[in-house]
């Protein structure tokens, strides 16, 4: 029997977290809140809550509460998935550090920005909402305050492939495990490894044995055209040089012939 997922968010991440499910012959069944995409998922769904089963020792399930229209479901998942974004809701440290920031009223929050959206309208302000999308720069701040951020020229010295990897691959919080607090001895094959598992889900269709000889009609396809294409290509040279050796010979035999001729 296929295990059951549950897939909070119908986004980017949740639509591909599907596609993989159903690869692995799972179950999976999304949840989403908006209807802005139709299909066979549960839309305009709200998750309400996601909490461990008494047995979740032994089984490993989670129970998920939902509500559509007023009327609340639960059901039992196998696992859970959640793509709801990372900027759905933001994030403050409230609970961990009570009394750190006081919130005012939504209407002064709200007053504010419409002022701000006015004034960037205007020119006055630069828009910085795009700034938030830049977060290499910000998380490679913070993990040089926290001491895990990896030094690329001692990972060069010490482990080239690793070095070329972090540097000019992805920007994935497995380099952030390198090294400092939080160590993982994985990381270096997360890192290595971390294209292989992007590529996974593109894969679906089988591809030829590429071991077995190709037949003739294969190779007439893939070399005919640029078989055909130089070919025409020598004619049209031939013929242009076929034409100037000729010019050539009439301007040399010409005055020979008129000589003759008086003579």
């Amino acid at each position: 029997m296929a295990k059951k997922v549950a897939v909070i968010g119908a986004g980017v991440s949740g639509l591909s977290s599907i596609k993989c499910c159903v690869d692995e012959d799972l179950e999976p069944t999304c949840f989403e809140r908006s209807d802005d995409i139709g299909g066979l998922w549960k839309f305009t769904t709200t998750v309400c809550s996601i909490t461990k089963r008494p047995d979740f020792s032994e089984t490993g399930q989670w129970d998920v509460v939902t509500e559509t229209e007023g009327k609340q479901n639960r059901a039992v998942f196998d696992a859970v998935m959640v793509c709801t974004g990372h900027f759905l809701n933001p994030h403050l440290p409230l609970e961990a550090f009570p009394g750190l920031c006081k919130i005012p009223p939504s209407q002064k929050l709200m007053m504010e920005a419409t002022e701000k959206e006015q004034l960037i309208k205007r020119g006055v302000f630069k828009d910085t909402s795009k700034d938030k999308f830049d977060y290499i720069a910000y998380m490679d701040d913070i993990a040089a305050c926290i001491g895990t951020k990896p030094s690329i020229p001692l990972l060069f010295l010490k482990d080239p492939r690793l070095a070329w990897e972090v540097f000019f691959g992805p920007c994935t919080p497995y380099q952030y495990r390198l090294m400092g607090p939080g160590k993982w001895d994985g990381a270096r094959n997360a890192i290595l490894t971390q294209w292989d598992r992007t590529l996974k889900p593109l894969k679906t269709r089988i591809v030829p044995d590429s071991s077995k000889p190709a037949s003739m009609s294969h190779y007439l396809k893939a070399w005919g055209a640029p078989v055909l294409l130089a070919s025409l290509l020598l004619i049209c040279k031939s013929s242009l040089f076929l034409k100037l050796v000729r010019d050539k010979l009439q301007d040399r035999m010409s005055p020979y012939l008129v000589s003759l001729w008086r003579g």
